[in-house]
């Protein structure tokens, strides 16, 4: 028996099976709608001569006898719209939403990969850890390399936007934790394939 070949036993079934249809359609689904909506948001603003900066501004919250809004919470993140923008700065800014698409893509497609191996049979094949591998790229992108250059396109935006506005923060700790377990998810891959190949060589 060929020891890459898919195992019967391997394929979902009962409720993991109709699980597992159910993310493929909804990563392909998405991959398409995240694809839609992401040209319109990048055609729209540079076709009307505008791009959105991110930048922190100044909340202006409700206050009254006993309540006292901390420093901290007194900043909330926005777009504010810039006309006739510099091409650096429209460049960063578009920069970050192709990455951040990009990613995304990656991720939805990686997943959808993912779901068409288990329902093959062959959820530990080395093309399904390929798929892993494609997520954690496209994590990256989305959550440390687009929020890095939206952080430094805010930034650099300041001396335009004058004062009463602040500079958004690129650290995204959550991103790099996640990034951690998809890693380890890899090494279990791994492993599971190499006890598929044995197990394919005993049969």
């Amino acid at each position: 028996m060929d020891a890459t070949a898919p195992l019967a036993d391997a394929r979902p079934r009962g409720g993991d099976l109709v699980l597992v249809h159910v993310v493929r359609a909804v990563a392909l689904l998405a991959l398409v709608a995240h694809l839609a909506a992401a040209a319109l948001a990048l055609v729209v603003p540079l076709a009307q001569g505008w791009i959105g900066v991110p930048a922190m501004v100044e909340a202006r919250m409700p206050s009254g006898q006993g309540i006292e809004v901390a420093p901290a919470q007194a900043w909330v993140e926005t777009t504010v719209t810039v006309l006739d923008a510099p091409g650096w700065l429209a460049a960063l800014v578009v920069g970050a939403a192709v990455v951040g698409v990009a990613g995304g893509l990656v991720v939805l497609a990686g997943v959808a990969w993912l779901a068409h191996r288990m329902l093959r049979g062959a959820p530990f094949a080395a093309s399904a850890r390929g798929a892993l591998a494609a997520i954690a790229i496209g994590v990256m992108l989305v959550s440390l390399i687009a929020p890095a250059l939206r952080g430094l396109a805010s930034t650099s935006a300041m001396p335009l936007l004058g004062s009463g506005y602040g500079a958004v923060s690129s650290l995204d700790l959550a991103a790099m934790l996640l990034l951690l377990v998809i890693l380890a998810l890899m090494v279990a891959f791994r492993i599971g394939e190499r006890m598929q190949h044995d197990v394919g060589g005993l049969v």
